[in-house]
């Protein structure tokens, strides 16, 4: 073999080499990770105010829509405040009628005629307060979800602020994982993931990154990511495994 012949395979085996380099580096391996499903929304929900349990609408593992009444609590005497400045309100603005008709024909004085606009805005004012004050004695449904824990009975206390029970919805899925700080660069909220669930076999859900952690965890060199997923038939079951890949420009690309 003469030199150029030499020089020559040398020369190829090097481009070829640094054709896989190049190729290496602008195709690197997805990222993977397993990480744990979780519910797209989970809440504890409250009293407004003290009180007692006189009615359990909705029984644990119902479904509820948004603002669904989920249980009375004893109400007689705010019913009694709301009835009378109902009627009140209605007799207040009789009366406002009566005096612009009056007012008209120079019979009642402006002063008094504006006396009687001023009750007939505080009764209103009233009502509104106290039908809040019954609003108040209901618990409610935040979203739509399934109610899932109830810490109460008919019958019992409940203070304000005191956790009546728990409602979540799966109606969407987050999967939790986490990555090596030096991988923040290739994670971007929007971007494509494709994710697996062990008690669903080989089926492959569609997932977007909806959340990146930019806060780097010291004790452990890692971010946080949430991958959302579709979930309305429920299959997905929260407390267990996802494995995730993000699909980056190139590898996706290269999928298509």
């Amino acid at each position: 073999m003469n030199n150029k012949t030499f020089c020559g395979c040398w020369l190829g085996a090097l481009l070829l080499f640094g054709g896989w380099a190049v190729a290496w580096a602008q195709d690197p391996e997805p990222l993977k990770a397993m990480g744990l499903v979780v519910p797209y929304r989970q809440s504890e929900l409250a009293s407004r105010t003290d009180g007692v349990v006189a009615e359990i609408l909705v029984e644990e593992g119902n479904e509820v829509k948004e603002g669904q009444v989920l249980a009375r609590m004893e109400s007689k005497k705010e019913e009694l405040n709301y009835d009378y400045y109902k009627a009140l309100v209605a007799k207040s603005s009789n009366d406002l009628v009566a005096a612009d008709e009056l007012f008209k024909d120079n019979i009642l004085s402006k002063t008094d005629r504006e006396q009687k606009a001023i009750e007939a805005r505080l009764a209103e004012t009233q009502c509104q307060i106290s039908q809040e004050s019954m609003d108040e004695k209901l618990i409610k449904a935040p979203y739509a979800g399934i109610f899932m824990r109830r810490f109460h009975e008919r019958g019992e206390a409940i203070k304000a602020l005191e956790r009546y029970g728990e409602i979540v919805n799966i109606d969407k899925v987050y999967v939790v994982i986490y990555f090596d700080a030096a991988q923040l660069p290739r994670v971007k909220r929007g971007q494509r993931a494709e994710v697996q669930i062990p008690t669903q076999g080989d089926t492959v859900f569609p997932g977007t990154v909806e959340i990146v952690d930019p806060v780097v965890d010291p004790s452990s060199a890692l971010f946080r990511i949430k991958v959302v997923v579709e979930n309305s038939d429920h299959k997905i079951g929260t407390g267990t495994k996802g494995q995730v890949v993000l699909m980056e420009d190139a590898h996706a690309s290269a999928t298509k």
